[in-house]
């Protein structure tokens, strides 16, 4: 309504932010091509932001992402990705259920597409392990110490916090 064109690109629900962010890399390709624009302003949540952060870092799309901003992604990693590594194999403890949920790793479409359109649920590879190893504290380490932010790219994070349920209730 204000005259911005956006675009809600979707990846593989679950898998390492090195699948993601190539998928990723399609995505802004198609979007500059049907556009004409020559960059793109990436606003990503989650997982989101460590491919986006990969896209611009070790993908050169430095020359195609005129800024970028990570909503409530795990820069420094989160325990509760420890969780799906730690569990049974073929079968999530509660913790890792609870992960899954909270990720929505769903049965169901990619939000963004519709019934009747040409993919299917079938056609997405997931790593739900890959995935979560991406956001422990270990491998965001690591993966920031291999991504550093590109000078030519303004990026901003921003994070919230909610003191709703006092840990010390639960």
């Amino acid at each position: 309504e204000q005259g911005v064109e956006v675009f809600t690109p979707v990846t593989t629900p679950y898998n390492s932010v090195d699948v993601r962010a190539d998928l990723l890399a399609l995505e802004v390709d198609s979007i500059l091509e049907r556009t004409g624009r020559e960059k793109v302003h990436l606003i990503c949540h989650s997982q989101g932001g460590l491919e986006c952060r990969r896209l611009v870092a070790r993908l050169g799309y430095h020359d195609k992402v005129s800024g970028l901003i990570t909503i409530a992604t795990p820069h420094f990693g989160t325990p509760m990705a420890e969780a799906v590594g730690i569990t049974p194999e073929g079968m999530l403890n509660p913790a890792g259920q609870f992960l899954a949920f909270m990720l929505g790793l769903l049965e169901e479409l990619p939000s963004g597409f519709e019934e009747g359109e040409d993919i299917e649920v079938g056609d997405w590879e997931t790593d739900l392990l890959a995935a979560s190893e991406d956001m422990t504290p270990a491998g965001a380490e690591k993966f920031n110490e291999s991504h550093p932010d590109h000078p030519m790219v303004t990026v901003y994070s921003v994070a919230a916090s909610s003191d709703l349920i006092d840990a010390g209730e639960l």
